[in-house]
Order: structure tokens, then sequence, then C-alpha cells
């Protein structure tokens, strides 16, 4: 289905979003304490799902990609923790 000129294009975007994702985390201090668990995250989840994208770009043609709950909730629990201690 996909061809190597896709596969760079999925490279390129990654490693783009990878980018943004990384600059907006070096202004996590910035926000107040209580809002960095939701930013954390919900950066989490994306960079979860870019990990997987990586693994196999395809994936994006076939199915809407997305964590399990117990991905979501693990995310968010560390995230919590993170977020709390200073």
């Amino acid at each position: 289905m996909a061809n190597d000129a896709f596969r760079r294009l999925m490279a390129f975007q990654i490693a783009r979003a990878r980018e943004y994702y990384e600059s907006g985390r070096r202004l996590f201090s910035c926000l107040p304490r209580r809002a960095r668990a939701c930013v954390g995250v919900m950066a989490g989840i994306y960079s979860t799902i870019l990990d997987d994208i990586r693994r196999e770009p395809e994936m994006v043609l076939r199915q809407r990609i997305s964590l399990s709950a117990g991905q979501k909730l693990a995310l968010a629990g560390r995230e919590l923790v993170r977020s709390l201690v200073p």
C-alpha cells in the first residue's frame, strides 16, 4: 500500500511533530502546577501515538490510531505524579 515516498513523508512529519512537542515540554515549568498534569498526559498520548506510527507508518492508511484505556490511565498516573513533584 505505502511506498518509500510515503514512508519518508511520515518520518519527516513525525520528526517535525517531536520537535514541536519538545519545544512545548520545555515550557511546562511556566504552567501552573495543576495544569501540568493535563498537558503532560496529552503530550504523552500524542507521543505514544507517534511511536506507534513510526513503527508501522502504513497503519494510518488502514485505521484510526489510538491508545487503550489502560495506556491512557498509565500515562495519566505518571504525569500526575510528575506534576506534583517539584
